[in-house]
């Protein structure tokens, strides 16, 4: 883990300084829209790894005798407490508050972080787990593919599939920004009609964090050794990456 974070955090500098905005080596730039290059492995790696250490430290501390709900105290403090390390850095240094960005990187890792914690203190057991991450993945495909989009239509009828701007995803994060402009008087979309950290598209990133928590067990487990470890990630992995090419196919 320790080196996978470590690579991770080179990769993130190399992306976030490739030297040329006007010459960016494309494996370096993020899509533009549905698709993926390595630049868009970051941020998921970060999630992944986050899930990893949350079995390490809830274990550690629910055998040292504390309470569940001491634990679920401190998950909601941490959460807050990354938000609000958001909020500050958006407003630093010009305090221009009308132009507060209310969704971001750290708003969905306290978001996913939240989740993932409190799921896993629910239960620790794999096949809830596993269940759980099946769940969020076919849910997130039915709403962006199942479910009209109010004042719009029907995806694949009325407009095309995943259009940037005519999805589920896209019209929530609308509906958020338009209460808080009215009632905050505040909060801007980075896409002005959509968020790539919107609330809908965080559901995703929820399951990248479980399947680090499901990681982070294997890690823990000594009745596994060392040497089977990466079998087990191959096995799961594998068919894991074969789903997602298949569904990433459907989905366009």
């Amino acid at each position: 883990m320790d080196i996978m974070r470590g690579a991770t955090i080179v990769f993130m500098v190399i992306v976030n300084n490739p030297g040329d905005w006007n010459r960016v080596w494309s494996p370096l730039d993020h899509a533009a829209w549905n698709g993926c290059t390595p630049a868009d492995l970051v941020f998921p790696f970060f999630l992944f790894l986050m899930g990893c250490v949350i079995p390490f430290a809830f274990d550690r501390r629910l055998r040292e005798g504390a309470q569940r709900s001491q634990l679920v105290g401190h998950i909601a403090w941490r959460g807050l407490a990354l938000v609000g390390l958001k909020l500050l850095l958006s407003l630093y240094p010009f305090f221009h508050v009308t132009h507060l960005r209310f969704f971001g990187v750290l708003t969905r890792i306290a978001l996913c972080y939240v989740a993932a914690a409190s799921l896993y203190l629910c239960s620790r057991k794999t096949g809830f787990l596993v269940s759980v991450i099946g769940l969020i993945l076919l849910a997130y495909w039915a709403i962006l593919y199942a479910l009209p989009v109010p004042g719009l239509g029907w995806p694949g009828k009325d407009f095309a599939f995943l259009d940037p701007d005519r999805n589920m995803a896209a019209w929530l994060d609308r509906q958020f920004s338009a209460w808080c402009q009215t009632w905050l008087h505040t909060g801007i979309l980075y896409e002005k009609t959509w968020d790539p950290e919107g609330l809908l598209s965080t559901l995703p990133a929820i399951a990248t964090t479980l399947s680090g928590v499901l990681a982070g067990q294997v890690f823990r487990r000594r009745d596994i050794l060392p040497a089977r470890r990466p079998m087990l990630f191959m096995a799961a992995g594998g068919p894991a990456f074969c789903w997602g090419c298949c569904g990433g196919r459907y989905f366009r």
